[in-house]
């Protein structure tokens, strides 16, 4: 079974290692931020801070707050995409849910 195209936006990917060190850095801020429910409060500047970045760089690799948030959705729906596709390899999932109805 393929999995679906779960792209929800794309960026460039970075040339140099130090840039995409401080992609992952500002994605992790980012998801920090979503656990501890601060997301939309949060500034660009404070997830630049939390991600030990600028302002400049967070804007150079992701544009805007927008993008942050669907590319941590993007990635989230991945890894679920992944896990479930790895259970289902190991027949982990088949006959493991209730059955609803008696139709």
């Amino acid at each position: 079974m393929s999995q679906p195209d779960l792209t929800l936006v794309q960026v460039p990917e970075p040339n140099q290692a130090r840039s995409r060190q401080a992609l992952e850095r500002l994605l992790a801020a980012g998801e920090k931020l979503l656990a501890d429910n601060q997301f939309e409060e949060a500034s660009v500047a404070e997830i630049a801070r939390l991600a030990e970045s600028s302002v400049g760089t967070f804007y150079r690799l992701l544009g805007d707050k927008d993008t942050l948030s669907l590319l941590l959705l993007q990635r989230f729906m991945q890894q679920l995409a992944d896990k479930t596709a790895s259970l289902r390899g190991q027949g982990a999932i088949a006959g493991t849910w209730p059955r609803v109805c008696a139709c």
